[in-house]
């Protein structure tokens, strides 16, 4: 079983409105998971892509790094959104290829979680690629 989705752990801590998708091969076990962590302000949906939902949530850290050091380095809002949307189809293409379903990609997992961590400073990885730009280590 898989929990992933654009979770930012502060906004959740905050009691913000997030969403998730819990994801496994056994559909009985998604939804209780799925009852058991829904509430007011956290929606959790479900799927049967656990391989998907992993290399969504994996793959756009990379991603996140890179859009840190295009901000870093004051390239502009084109340039991040040119990024992020062709990071998006080489994300798709590599979680494709290992196997994963080309529509969880485009879900909460993939698009969601690549928005959330690409568009916030509260996202480690942009973080990491934002202090590489301006000459940290």
């Amino acid at each position: 079983m898989v929990l992933s989705g654009p979770n930012l752990s502060k906004e959740i801590d905050q009691g913000l409105p997030a969403a998730t998708v819990v994801s496994s091969l056994d559909e009985t076990a998604a939804a209780t998971v799925q009852r058991a962590l829904a509430g007011d302000r956290f929606r959790v949906y479900t799927n049967t892509d656990p391989l998907g939902t992993e290399l969504g949530g994996t793959l756009k850290n990379v991603i996140a790094i890179a859009v840190g050091v295009c901000d870093g380095l004051h390239l502009g809002t084109n340039a991040k959104a040119a990024l992020i949307t062709r990071s998006l189809t080489e994300i798709i293409r590599i979680g494709t290829h290992l196997g994963g379903q080309a529509e969880t990609f485009y879900g909460l997992s993939g698009l969601g979680d690549l928005l959330a961590t690409c568009n916030s400073a509260l996202s480690r990885n942009y973080q990491v690629g934002h202090r590489l730009a301006q000459g940290s280590r």
